[in-house]
């Protein structure tokens, strides 16, 4: 057990270590409040674009992240960005009407990674070489162009099961049955 005399020194050193402790407490709450509650009405215009920003960016639901990030780094403001991202899917829009399905580039990384370098060879052209009298214009046909482009590919690659050409080096390797026209062509000759 402490002794009397050692209980009065603990209290008295507490009290000692808060007497030399300048804590300007009415400051402090008004720097709290006043992050918290802006005052001006430039101030709330500053936080309410940030929010709108951030919310903008990081909704991947809406906005794929590398195709946030992308717009991100190429937009001037948050209104730039969201142009660009809707240049973007209208010309999506036209390509899954063309090709009759639906493109999710959430679940396709490939194409997101396709899309994206068109987009910057796009602003590249635009900025740099300043020949581009339709910015929207040459993003709108550059990103329908890589898009449609794939998606055609795919859509052939889907249609046509036997290969275009005879694989010669395959042919004695392996058990597999030689395609029928290739039958044909060759009874021909």
């Amino acid at each position: 057990m402490d002794s009397p005399k050692c209980t009065v020194n603990k209290l008295t050193n507490n009290y000692l270590d808060t007497l030399d402790t300048n804590i300007d407490t009415k400051n402090h709450d008004e720097n709290i409040t006043h992050e918290i509650n802006p005052t001006t009405d430039e101030e709330k215009e500053q936080l309410k674009k940030a929010y709108m920003e951030k919310g903008f960016y990081e909704n991947s639901d809406r906005v794929p992240e590398r195709l946030a990030n992308m717009l991100k780094a190429f937009s001037a403001d948050m209104n730039q960005a969201q142009k660009y991202y809707e240049i973007i899917l209208i010309a999506k829009k036209r390509v899954e009407k063309e090709v009759g399905f639906v493109i999710w580039l959430e679940q396709e990384p490939e194409l997101e990674y396709q899309l994206i370098n068109a987009f910057s060879r796009a602003i590249r052209q635009i900025e740099q070489q300043q020949t581009v009298e339709n910015g929207d214009g040459y993003i709108y046909k550059t990103i329908y162009n890589v898009l449609l482009n794939e998606l055609s590919t795919r859509s052939r690659n889907a249609t046509q099961p036997d290969p275009v050409y005879y694989d010669w080096l395959e042919e004695g390797k392996s058990n597999e049955v030689i395609p029928e026209w290739f039958k044909q062509q060759k009874q021909e000759r």
